[in-house]
């Protein structure tokens, strides 16, 4: 159950710089019009969500017996890939790890001022200077979830 299929994985990373190629040619061939541009938008939309599942996979030392290998692939993903860096996301995912969906011990539910949930945070986002009453037109309500869909799922409202 635990032993990681490496082939799955070897597609998976084949299908991302399979989706980048193919943008970067279809851009090459075709030019940059506005079908083109939002045709390549959804290629590279797919191939930044696959290479964001991939390296969490790497992150969690899930795909290579070897933590070495792990940490190598991650570095590639996140830096050739996905242009970032991979010691900011580990530090913000082992935050997430240690205080899943607290707020605002979570960096993953501390999406304001663009989105405010619940109490707590609307109040905190209009004491913050040049944002005061930005939340009475962001503010999104969570009554209506059960209070353990809540819990569980404030993040992906």
């Amino acid at each position: 159950m635990f032993k990681a299929n490496l082939g799955f994985f070897f597609l998976h990373l084949a299908q991302i710089l399979i989706l980048e190629a193919l943008a970067w040619v279809i851009v090459w061939h075709f030019g940059s019009g506005w079908l083109v541009t939002i045709f390549i938008s959804c290629l590279l939309t797919v191939a930044q969500a696959q290479s964001s599942f991939l390296q969490h996979d790497m992150g969690h030392l899930s795909i290579f017996k070897k933590s070495k290998w792990n940490h190598l692939m991650q570095k590639f993903v996140m830096g050739h890939l996905k242009g970032l860096s991979v010691k900011w996301w580990n530090n913000r995912h082992f935050q997430h790890h240690v205080k899943t969906n607290i707020y605002p011990k979570d960096p993953d539910i501390d999406v304001g001022p663009f989105f405010v949930f619940g109490d707590l945070q609307p109040r905190n986002v209009s004491g913050s200077g040049s944002w005061k009453g930005l939340h009475l037109c962001l503010e999104i309500r969570l009554e209506i979830l059960d209070s353990s869909m809540l819990s569980e799922h404030l993040f992906f409202f």
